[in-house]
């Protein structure tokens, strides 16, 4: 037992050098950060790593500690090799974090569990592009692995031999007790949680730093969609609800199904097709105008001067399998795990492919990349799309039109499926899914030079210039079509990526362009939403008559009860026009001005009690109605 536990202290030590180096590996995001925050976070992330380190060393801790042949070199052979594989994961996911963390200003969580064999395939290219970063962590791992050999070797020639029989049982009871309280993070009423990282300091960032990536990529593992959220009578949470998501032209169609409702536009229905650009990691803070006057994206800043932008839109998540469910289905990603591929999968949602089918739409999705990826081939057929295009369809394969890991360039790719919305009968509902900018952030060779000038920019700035070439190469192939004038087409993106640091609503402020010269007036609306309001918000356009079960609300109407919930490691957010509430289910985080305080650091709950306790009742009354209505699967349900 000494062995162990002195082994732990040294694999404390490991972990803190851990998060020394992401720390200054990432420097700039801690710049604003109290000196004495930075320094409590390593005081605080020992709870963090106490925890983890039971975790991943539970078994080898009970070989070595329990009635085991440990005089038997095989044996102990075989249980220090187990020991190692497990710390060196850890080592190498928080070393993977140097890179990961700035991209998406979060931890890693089940990035290493859902996409295994990516990750493996996109090694080559990592080591062309970042050789240093790849062998430099693989040399750490490997030095790291011989170490702890001579470590624990000397520790074992230090310290006394096993404990004898007669205290075994003691010690292992002592064992336990220590394990269950380290991995419960102490004596504290509840058992630790990723949320209680950023109980210690304004600043996320140093909540990123107080957590470690094993302790984040374990508990994806095991933390289960939130639990049924109970705060209030459910007829209370249901009746706040109904002010929240309903319109005045909807009325409800069982008690049972809080989300269900009839839809009845006192316009007749416009038969326009509708076409949703998805664009791949466009950031509001990385989109249109920037300072000293120059764009990354004059085709789309173009396209804005047609159609009505909004200025206040937020992604419900940070990865493209968290938009795709929220914008066809308007779910939000409001669970710790995507709705794709996992148990509520198969709730039965409404998507908006299914409801415009029955008004004899034409549906299509289309992505250049593996059909099979993310799972959004099936999650499209389950959302009413039924015609799917991807990589596999498009003519050519080679290295000219391929970018090596992900699929077909977007230029290509888009006229592609210019011409396949073209076979498409009208009235016609597409998704449309770009692939740049995306790591490894390769052009296509055809097009190095028409961006050589912007070498000085990072990977992610020139290949978000690409993408928007590649969308005003679509919109100049889609003006010579006949559909193109009965179109609406709705432009936004499915997260952010490399947003402005440590700012909660910037990294989920996104872009979105309603643009159909003629049908949809110019302008700008500062109204607030959500991708969760895009079912709706289409539905509005054009006057649809059905029963759906949207999540979300129209972005047409402007009800004073809005309020699209969001949810991030620091807790669910519910904004308002003006102010959000972030509130961990237990307590407050703030309340907040978030387009003038983008660093969260004036808590006005205190101020303005009036306005937090309002958010946090339709907080809680949102949560509560979502999780239990997707659990029991009481979403949807088709009478006919």
């Amino acid at each position: 037992m000494k062995v162990s536990l002195a082994v732990g202290v040294l694999l404390l030590g490991v972990y803190a050098l851990l998060r020394l180096g992401f720390l200054l590996s990432n420097w700039s995001y801690f710049e604003d950060a109290a000196a004495s925050d930075v320094a409590m976070a390593f005081v605080y992330g020992l709870r963090f790593d106490v925890a983890v380190l039971i975790a991943l060393n539970g078994v080898p801790l009970f070989l070595y500690n329990g009635p085991f042949p440990t005089g038997s070199r095989l044996y102990m052979g075989l249980t220090f090799a187990l020991f190692a594989v497990l710390n060196l994961y850890g080592v190498l996911v928080n070393l993977g974090d140097y890179r990961h963390y700035p991209a998406v200003q979060r931890r890693l969580l089940h990035e290493p569990w859902e996409r295994t064999s990516e990750l493996v395939d996109m090694f080559p290219q990592w080591y062309s592009e970042y050789p240093l970063l790849v062998v430099g962590g693989l040399a750490a791992g490997a030095l790291f692995v011989v170490l702890l050999f001579f470590a624990v070797r000397a520790l074992m020639r230090r310290i006394p031999g096993k404990n004898p029989h007669r205290r075994l049982i003691p010690c292992g009871l002592l064992m336990i007790g220590l394990g269950v309280l380290g991995i419960r993070g102490g004596f504290q009423e509840g058992v630790l949680r990723p949320a209680d990282a950023f109980k210690h300091s304004s600043s996320f960032a140093v909540g990123y730093l107080t957590l470690n990536s094993t302790y984040t990529t374990l508990s994806s593992l095991v933390l289960r969609p939130i639990q049924r959220v109970e705060k209030m009578p459910e007829a209370e949470a249901r009746g706040i609800v109904r002010e929240m998501v309903y319109s005045p032209d909807e009325e409800p169609v069982d008690p049972d199904y809080p989300f269900l409702r009839k839809k009845t536009p006192s316009q007749p229905m416009r038969r326009l097709n509708v076409v949703i650009l998805l664009m791949e990691s466009w950031t509001w803070a990385n989109v249109g105008p920037q300072e000293g006057g120059f764009t990354r994206t004059p085709e789309f800043d173009a396209l804005t001067k047609e159609g009505t932008l909004f200025t206040n839109f937020l992604s419900t998540g940070h990865k493209s399998n968290a938009a795709i469910p929220s914008i066809l289905t308007s779910v939000p990603s409001l669970f710790r795990q995507p709705v794709i591929g996992s148990r509520e999968e198969l709730t039965r949602f409404r998507g908006l492919g299914s409801i415009l089918a029955e008004h004899g739409y034409s549906t299509s999705f289309h992505y250049g990349v593996d059909k099979t990826i993310m799972g959004f081939d099936a999650y499209a057929a389950l959302a009413g799309y039924d015609r799917y295009f991807s990589v596999e369809d498009y003519p050519t394969n080679g290295a000219d039109v391929h970018d090596g890991r992900w699929g077909i360039f977007d230029e290509l790719y888009f006229l592609f499926t210019v011409e396949k919305l073209d076979e498409l009968p009208e009235p016609f509902t597409s998704l449309v899914f770009s692939m740049s900018p995306h790591d490894p952030y390769v052009l296509p060779a055809n097009r190095k030079e028409m961006f050589a000038e912007y070498e000085d920019e990072t990977g992610y700035q020139r290949l978000l210039r690409y993408s928007d070439f590649a969308l005003g190469r679509f919109f100049e192939a889609a003006r010579q079509r006949s559909w193109f004038e009965n179109t609406i087409f709705l432009i936004l993106a499915d997260h952010t990526r490399f947003s402005p640091p440590n700012s909660y609503y910037e990294s989920i402020h996104i872009p979105l362009l309603v643009y159909a010269p003629g049908i949809v007036e110019p302008g700008v609306d500062d109204t607030i939403g959500s991708q969760a309001d895009i079912l709706p918000t289409v539905l509005d356009l054009l006057h649809v008559p059905t029963v759906h079960a949207s999540m979300g609300r129209s972005l047409l109407d402007r009800g004073e009860s809005r309020g699209p919930v969001v949810y991030r490691e620091q807790g669910f957010g519910i904004f308002g026009d003006e102010m959000v509430l972030v509130n961990d289910l237990e307590e407050d985080v703030g309340l907040f001005r978030y387009r003038d305080d983008l660093y969260f650091e004036n808590d006005l709950g205190d101020d303005v009690p009036a306005v937090a306790d309002d958010l946090r009742r339709r907080l809680y009354a949102y949560l509560q109605v979502v999780t239990s209505t997707v659990r029991d699967d009481r979403v949807y349900r088709d009478d006919r």
